[in-house]
């Protein structure tokens, strides 16, 4: 039975206003316009804020985004994931904005109703969380958290992979029996082939049947076999940037005490955390990974509160202590896990060479930006730390970082660290459809169909929760454990492309798939991740 009007829904927010994600997403404001006690939900009004946006009526013919979702909890309980309506029309999209629902209902796409470029500032968007099916009762005390995420559409469409131009190709890169590009695309079907190599297992020696639509195993040869695999046909929305440091310090802060445990390397289930540098297993900030936790904590049980803490001054989230920085030392369980919690899932590197190239024909060695030229200078870096660190050279500006760009010590650079409001997509180091630093800087790391592992992946998105390990839990994403009810422990069938700051040029090209093996979880300066949906 519902309850009187007199007795309300409490709700406290927590907000992420003023925090800076990539391209300084900012969303605040917010406020609650409506309960509706009957019916069991309330709007939530916010502004919605982000720079270098765009939506083109030239080729590629498409848009940025932004990933809106929720989480809440009662009194001083976990956090769990908002089921958002599902309803169009139960949302209302600021002056010069478009509102796309999910039929999951674990969060929304906010993007620009018209076209054009540059900063947006959308007040006054309005979301419903339908809060009875989260069996949130209405004297309950509820926390509500808004997170945002910055993506970017890749179109429906055709799109080749490898890159053979008859005599030469990039290391086991994809090809056609004729050692050409293959062209995927609805209703033809094409034989992959690859070397065997360190990349595969040796069920792949015959090619892999690939149906342009959704993967078949129209060759009846037992390899692929699963429908739902993600050729990268159809359109998806992939992370514009590759996670944050700020971006998994909000990921880490909604999770309990084991949950942080097992997504950190460091050993904080203790009252004095002498390596507060929690990913890096450090005493002080290393490869620039920034996320820390105070040294003193007050007991077992409560959840840590990380930050951003580069100078190692004690004093958390200073402007210039790398919140910005992309974040390394992610395991694919860390990135799997971060992809489950936002209600996204990992990519597949097939999508990985339709997001770089998009419909464009195949180049030899061409990097993300579409051509085989590369920076080859040692970049300076200024305003270090900061939303606004940006790279300095003597001569042209540069588009990637990898060994021979990286400036001492080995690091990665703030994500998006090549993109300004003029930049073209050269020197910007920008894919086909505007994603940044998919070569270089942290290797991508994807679900791979070198293995029978990855080419059992379905695709499935992520339901916004953990379980009690803070592991994800999709069963057919790699790196599941042999008792399911684990979750994703290790990190069979996936794989890396796009190279890292510790590696050569050539590895940074797209068709490249030599960058380790297909079952490889260690944390390292280079690793970061980068989820789809």
């Amino acid at each position: 039975m519902k309850i009187s009007k007199k007795n309300v829904l409490s709700i406290l927010f927590i907000l992420i206003a003023n925090s800076l994600l990539a391209n300084n997403l900012i969303i605040k404001n917010s406020v609650i316009l409506e309960k509706n006690l009957t019916s069991g939900y309330m709007q939530i009004s916010f502004d919605l804020t982000w720079e270098n946006s765009w939506r083109l009526s030239t080729m590629p013919n498409n848009y940025d985004a932004v990933w809106i979702f929720a989480k809440y909890r009662i009194a001083k309980g976990e956090w769990k994931h908002c089921n958002i309506s599902t309803l169009d029309g139960t949302h209302i999209a600021a002056s010069g904005s478009t509102i796309e629902t999910t039929s999951d209902g674990k969060g929304i796409f906010v993007y620009r109703s018209d076209i054009g470029t540059g900063n947006v500032d959308f007040t006054g968007m309005q979301i419903r969380w339908d809060y009875e099916l989260d069996a949130v009762n209405d004297t309950d005390v509820v926390k509500v958290q808004l997170f945002g995420i910055e993506m970017v559409r890749i179109n429906d469409g055709s799109f080749y992979i490898g890159d053979f131009d008859g005599v030469n190709e990039s290391i086991n890169a994809f090809h056609g029996g004729d050692n050409n590009p293959v062209f995927i695309w609805e209703n033809i079907v094409q034989n992959i082939n690859v070397d065997v190599n360190n990349y595969d297992d040796d069920t792949i020696e015959s090619g892999i049947g690939i149906n342009g639509i959704a993967g078949i195993d129209t060759n009846n040869d037992g390899i692929i076999d699963n429908e739902n695999y993600p050729t990268g046909y159809f359109g998806f929305y992939a992370m514009k940037y590759e996670i944050s440091q700020k971006q998994y310090i909000d990921f880490l802060n909604s999770l309990n005490r084991t949950q942080q445990n097992e997504r950190t390397q460091s050993d904080i289930n203790q009252l004095s955390i002498l390596n507060r540098f929690v990913l890096n297993n450090s005493t002080s900030p290393t490869g620039r990974n920034a996320i820390a936790c105070a040294k003193e904590q007050n007991n077992l049980d409560e959840p840590i509160d990380f930050f951003s803490d580069l100078d190692d001054d004690g004093i958390a989230n200073e402007n210039y202590d790398g919140a910005n920085i992309a974040c390394n030392y992610l395991s694919w369980a860390d990135g799997a896990a971060y992809a489950d919690w936002a209600g996204l899932r990992p990519m597949t590197e097939l999508e990985f060479e339709k997001a770089s190239r998009g419909p464009i024909s195949a180049i030899y060695s061409e990097y993300v930006w579409g051509t085989t030229d590369i920076c080859t200078q040692v970049y300076g870096l200024s305003e270090g730390g900061s939303s606004l660190e940006t790279i300095f050279l003597d001569a042209d500006n540069g588009n990637a970082l990898y060994n021979l760009t990286v400036p001492l010590p080995l690091a990665p650079f703030r994500c998006g660290i090549f993109a300004q409001g003029t930049t073209s997509r050269i020197f910007s180091g920008a894919t086909y459809y505007g994603l940044m630093e998919m070569s270089g800087n942290l290797a991508e790391r994807v679900v791979s169909i070198g293995n029978t592992t990855g080419r059992a992946f379905r695709a499935t998105l992520g339901d916004g929760e953990l379980n009690s390990f803070g592991n994800a839990t999709n069963s057919d994403w790699p790196g599941i454990n042999s008792d399911a009810t684990n979750g994703i422990t290790g990190a069979l069938g996936s794989g890396f492309r796009g190279g890292s700051l510790v590696d050569a040029a050539t590895n940074l090209a797209i068709s490249f798939r030599q960058h380790g093996a297909f079952n490889y979880d260690g944390r390292n300066i280079s690793y970061g991740f980068r989820a789809v949906r």
